[in-house]
């Protein structure tokens, strides 16, 4: 399951999920780049279909006028909403027919007839709307609509559906399906379910035809703020960021005990703040910190273990935080620099926890660092990568200030592009930064579409939900399964996200989760941006949660682990990560919501209790712990992340009392000898 950079273009596109390429050397570091003298090869040659050369050209030329359209709008403003969401959606159709195959046989390489007379019929059906926009509108609101609607409406989900699943695959297909059956057949449903059933005709054009379906509000976000900083990412990504990330993390962290682990803890949380896929994080970086983490004495199992939890905890990296920031704005009517804000303490929390845990793992068997030949200098790797930091350090400045993130973003692409020229002028010609930019743009093009077909058939989902009512109702059937208990109800909607993100990408299923599940925890009392941080959080957990753990199955493709075994060690480190949603919707100063001290005071005494929680699970604090000590520190770290005085000050006295006798006995007790983890998986 390595990513090769050599894979023809359909080998790589055929996993949506693994689309972001392993990072390059970056420009100006002292390794060389890639793409020196194959410059306008290389804008082609990730495009390779066989004897379609033209082909190959009128997909790069599409990816490109779809990125360079969106960065236009972000700095120009958007068209008129239903205009460019519709604009959005008919590139993304388009390009995904002529991408992704209709089949997973690896012998066709070409796109087949069927492809084109669908992308054919994604770009009628868009031109359509386009043309006839100001007819359409008048219309919508007149609730009339003529024959041709229904029939381009009807298509057009059809294509949605269709263009979902070839890049996430069956689970939000099949869940898109059974809403729209649920609309039409409700009549037939029993009890709270049971609905007066809606025709077909009805259902086209509410799904289709307005915005409270397809184009609502989820792909409102993809056409405007997503995917402008897809597009910043994949500047970033082609500038050699990736690399530039994982040498500071080495050259950080790479010689203490421990230190590939740590280095992967690391980059992988900057990674985040580029990447909207736990998956693709780590098929990004795991390449690299598996290997390493693995020869320092890491188990298989525990490289990708670890490996799947850092990758994870990107999707809570702020500025981007997986792309729900921006549909979590939305919906909530919270500014995203608010939501930013608030996700620094819980995702300081999910890395300090992780890091402590590969910590202890490593004093606790004797695991070393890497050599000093291994790590790159890091005033050197600052020289060479620094200017790389501008770009973000502008863009969220620019946030900060009070502007918007489609503006922010367009400002620090900008930004990036001539930090790029200007550092590479004399190192490069014009050629080979001309195809970077242009690899770059297109890259754009085609990461954005499995987030737009994701989010328009959430749309579909989010269509049948406001024409039938089921929302209400569902948060009718969680009061009665929980009897009224709102931490039952927390478990409850905790579940439900899980089990929706084993199959959705976590940005599907914060959309229809929020939809259903989040009225009911708002009307029994919880705050807003806890409720919709605690969906979000669980969402994104799925992919380290067997038995769908795609991150933590993606990881051990890559250590040549067993699958369930990694999934399994990765709720293990990462099992302070599913406590950490419960703590901040009980304290909300975890999210920055309250007075300065009580922030403070709110978070040391979190992190003294994650510190004794992992120790006590590991068995290790000064050195190896008795059960006895194990169990008191489990119990002292608990009582200190449950919100009390009273359960602070005991929480303290008992992990004070094992941390003295553990450090007047601790000389006297034999360091562990080599390590035992060095074994096969």
């Amino acid at each position: 399951m390595k990513p090769n950079q050599n894979q023809s273009f359909e080998e790589k596109e055929r996993n949506p999920d693994e689309m972001t390429a392993q990072p390059s050397s970056y420009p100006g570091s002292s390794r060389p780049f890639s793409s020196y003298g194959k410059c306008f090869q290389s804008l082609f040659g990730n495009l390779s279909l066989k004897g379609a050369s033209v082909l190959n050209a009128f997909i790069a030329c599409i990816s490109t006028t779809f990125s360079l359209f969106h960065l236009y709008t972000a700095g120009f403003g958007a068209f008129t909403a239903m205009l460019q969401r519709n604009i959005h959606l008919t590139f993304s159709m388009v390009l995904i027919f002529l991408i992704y195959p209709h089949t997973s046989k690896k012998s066709r390489q070409n796109p087949g007839s069927l492809d084109l007379t669908l992308s054919l019929l994604s770009f009628i059906c868009g031109a359509y709307t386009v043309i006839f926009f100001k007819e359409i509108t008048i219309r919508i609101n007149t609730l009339v609509f003529t024959s041709w609607d229904y029939i381009i409406g009807g298509i057009a989900i059809i294509l949605v559906l269709e263009v979902t699943r070839r890049t996430i695959g069956w689970a939000l297909t099949s869940l898109s399906l059974i809403f729209l059956a649920y609309a039409y057949f409700g009549r037939y449903m029993p009890g709270l379910l049971n609905h007066r059933g809606y025709s077909i005709n009805k259902i086209i054009s509410h799904v289709y035809l307005t915005t409270e379906g397809i184009f609502g509000t989820p792909l409102a976000v993809s056409a405007t703020f997503v995917v402008v900083f897809i597009i910043f990412g994949a500047f970033l990504e082609e500038s050699g960021a990736g690399s530039f990330f994982i040498d500071l993390a080495n050259a950080l962290t790479g010689k203490s005990p421990g230190g590939p682990a740590k280095a992967a803890v690391t980059s992988s949380g900057l990674m985040g703040m580029m990447s909207g896929s736990a998956i693709a994080n780590v098929a990004t970086t795991g390449v690299f910190t598996i290997p390493l983490m693995k020869r320092a004495g890491y188990a298989p199992y525990q490289a990708g273990g670890i490996e799947a939890v850092a990758s994870t905890g990107g999707m809570f990296m702020p500025p981007i935080l997986g792309a729900v920031a921006f549909i979590m704005a939305e919906y909530t009517g919270i500014t995203y620099v608010s939501i930013c804000i608030a996700s620094v303490i819980p995702v300081f929390l999910y890395y300090m926890a992780l890091y402590c845990n590969v910590h202890l793992e490593a004093i606790k068997n004797d695991l070393k660092g890497l050599g000093s030949d291994q790590v790159p200098k890091l005033m050197q790797t600052l020289k060479d990568g620094a200017h790389l930091l501008i770009p973000i350090g502008i863009l969220v400045a620019l946030l900060i200030k009070g502007y918007s993130p489609m503006k922010a973003a367009f400002y620090a692409v900008l930004l990036l592009v001539a930090v790029i020229i200007v550092r590479n002028w004399n190192e490069m010609s014009f050629s080979i930064i001309f195809s970077l930019l242009s690899r770059a743009l297109i890259s754009a093009g085609k990461g954005i579409l499995p987030i737009a077909a994701a989010c328009a058939c959430a749309g579909i989902v989010i269509g049948v939900i406001t024409l039938t009512g089921i929302g209400l109702k569902f948060s009718a059937i969680m009061v009665d399964n929980s009897g009224g208990i709102p931490f039952l109800m927390l478990l409850f909607m905790a579940v439900t996200c899980l089990i929706l993100g084993m199959g959705l990408p976590p940005s599907a299923s914060y959309i229809i989760t929020a939809a259903l599940g989040a009225p009911a925890l708002l009307k029994i009392g919880y705050p807003l941006l806890g409720v919709h941080m605690f969906i979000f959080y669980y969402a994104n957990l799925s992919n380290i949660t067997p038995p769908v753990a795609m991150a933590a199955y993606t990881a051990a493709g890559i250590a040549d682990a067993q699958p369930m075994k990694a999934a399994c060690y990765a709720c293990k480190i990462g099992v302070v990560a599913f406590m950490i949603p419960f703590m901040f919707i009980y304290w909300p100063e975890l999210l920055m919501q309250g007075a300065l001290l009580k922030i403070v005071s709110t978070t040391a005494t979190t992190i003294v209790g994650i510190l004794a929680l992992t120790s006590g699970i590991h068995r290790h604090l000064l050195s190896p712990c008795k059960y006895a000590e194990s169990a008191l520190l489990i119990v002292g770290g608990l009582l200190l992340m449950t919100k009390g005085h009273l359960t602070d000050l005991i929480g303290i006295a008992i992990c004070c009392t094992v941390l003295v006798r553990q450090y007047l006995v601790r000389k006297r007790l034999p360091r562990p000898q080599g390590s035992s983890l060095a074994s096969s998986d």
